[in-house]
Order: structure tokens, then C-alpha cells, then sequence
């Protein structure tokens, strides 16, 4: 509810990933404008490079719960 009600005041957003501020304050982001940029190399990478990635294994795989 904070962020719809803050959208209109130009607010930051009241909860966001932590450790990917962290990263992006620590490899010199100055502005909003590097999540922009990160966002599209993240964009690119699921577009373009999905097909290398599509041999890693799956959770599904991996992850054998047994009750």
C-alpha cells in the first residue's frame, strides 16, 4: 500500500532488494539510472544467452524432499 500511495509523491520504494544496493553502491552507482542499465544487461542475458543457459540444472532436478 506504501508504495502505490508513494508512487504519487515520487517516494523510493519502501522495500527493495537489500544486497543489490549494496552491489550497485559499491561498484560506484551514483543515480537511479544504473538499476536502469542493470536491468537491461539482466534483459539481454534472458533474451540472447537463454539458450547457453538452458543446460544448467534445474531445481526440480537437484531438490529431492522426503517426508
Amino acid at each position: 500500500m506504501a508504495n502505490v500511495v508513494g508512487s504519487f509523491f515520487q517516494c523510493f520504494v519502501s522495500c527493495g532488494a537489500l544486497s543489490r544496493t549494496v552491489v550497485l553502491e559499491s561498484s560506484g552507482g551514483k543515480t537511479q539510472f544504473v538499476t536502469v542499465i542493470a536491468s537491461a544487461v539482466v534483459l539481454s542475458v534472458m533474451l540472447w544467452f537463454s539458450v547457453l543457459l538452458e543446460h544448467l540444472p534445474k531445481v526440480k532436478d537437484i531438490l529431492i524432499i522426503k517426508f
